[in-house]
């Protein structure tokens, strides 16, 4: 898996385990991406199965851009478990537990990004 689409899968379940989960807070600008590289690693997560609820429009070069909808996007049994293999997170922890395993393993990665979602996460417990 590109590290991109890796990245985003993290941020979303990072999303999905916190108190009020709003998809649309997930951006290209806080992961640090361009939206080409944020609609990339969204249509690889779904095409691959990790996540559901994207919409995907093509468009033509000239005169539409392709469009990405992902507010509905939920997160996918093979999703959850790439997250929890590659972690460690069990599936019975707290969601507060899972935030702050995410959390440390992002920091570890020098995923500042994704570690500063799951920070603003942990703070509304």
């Amino acid at each position: 898996m590109r590290l991109e689409a890796e990245k985003l899968l993290f941020t979303i379940y990072a999303e999905i385990n916190s108190i009020s989960p709003v998809m649309e807070g997930i951006t290209a600008d806080r992961l640090g991406f361009d939206r080409e590289t944020f609609n990339r690693a969204l249509n690889i997560l779904y095409t691959g199965g990790y996540i559901s609820g994207v919409e995907i429009k093509f468009g033509d070069e000239e005169t539409q851009d392709a469009a990405v909808s992902y507010s509905n996007a939920l997160l996918t049994r093979k999703g959850a478990e790439y997250v929890e293999g590659l972690t460690g997170l069990d599936a019975d922890m707290s969601k507060l537990d899972k935030l702050k395993l995410l959390h440390r393993k992002a920091l570890e990665w020098g995923w500042q990004e994704v570690a500063a979602l799951a920070e603003q996460a942990i703070k509304e417990y």
